[in-house]
């Protein structure tokens, strides 16, 4: 009755056994179980490899979730960093008579070469960064990461937890050892759904701040936007040069 409870820790040691990932998080269906004498040994083993896939399903899910996130922001970091070395070598080129455009021998002289490039180079760097930022692209693999290691962690953990408990069974195990066995299993996957509500809230706050705090940009940007006047005062008018066109 033992090894029946064990067996799916001792048969599952790593986590290359890890289920097929679900495109979202969906709840797992508990099994119908038995708890009489006969079954109790075999309804623990299928509550604990319940537990167990649970676990398993949201690491992978979190993992799988942070790839074109990770990739995605490695590549806008690089682009800005090589955007404001770009930008920063721009005068230095043209203090020296060569410019950017030189080193593309087809452009070399163009009309299109006069501009000023470094400016648009940083332009297009804070660009990159500020899209970054609002959509959590570097945010977002990284909360990613952090959860699927925490409830690896906690998996572990109850494992470990688990073996504890199997190795002091009774045969059959006894009510009370199947209740203990249970408020494990059950503070396992309260842990596991708590570090996922914690990224998810985690995730809504960014939202709604950077939500937010676009909105606000965009406000300041309309309003300086605005067409306006200057209205000046002056005390002497007759004294002014009469080309000035003081009316």
């Amino acid at each position: 009755m033992k090894a029946a409870l064990r067996r799916p820790y001792l048969g599952r040691t790593t986590m290359t056994n890890t289920p097929p990932i679900r495109p979202n998080l969906q709840p797992l269906e508990m099994p119908p179980l038995a708890w009489d004498d006969e079954h109790r040994a075999a309804s623990l083993a299928q509550v604990y490899a319940f537990a167990e896939t649970l676990a398993r399903e949201t690491i992978g899910w979190y993992f799988k979730k942070k790839s074109w996130p990770k990739r995605f922001s490695r590549l806008l970091r690089f682009a800005a960093i090589a955007l404001v070395a770009l930008g920063g070598l721009d005068p230095v080129l043209k203090a020296s008579g060569f410019g950017i455009c030189d080193l593309i021998p087809p452009l070399a002289g163009a009309p299109v070469c006069e501009a000023d490039w470094g400016y648009l180079a940083f332009a297009l760097a804070g660009a990159a960064i500020l899209f970054d930022r609002f959509f959590g692209v570097s945010t977002g693999w990284m909360r990613s990461v952090t959860t699927a290691l925490a409830i690896q962690r906690r998996l572990r953990a109850f494992q470990l937890e688990w073996n504890t408990l199997a190795a002091k069974l009774s045969t059959p195990p006894s009510a009370g050892e199947v209740a203990v066995a249970l408020d494990a299993v059950h503070r396992f996957t309260e842990s596991v759904m708590a570090e996922v509500q914690r990224e998810t809230e985690a995730w809504v706050s960014e939202f709604r701040s950077n939500l937010a705090e676009l909105q606000r940009r965009t406000e300041d940007e309309l309003v300086n936007a605005r067409p306006g006047s200057i209205h000046v005062h002056v005390t002497n008018p007759g004294e002014a040069d009469p080309d000035t066109g003081i009316t």
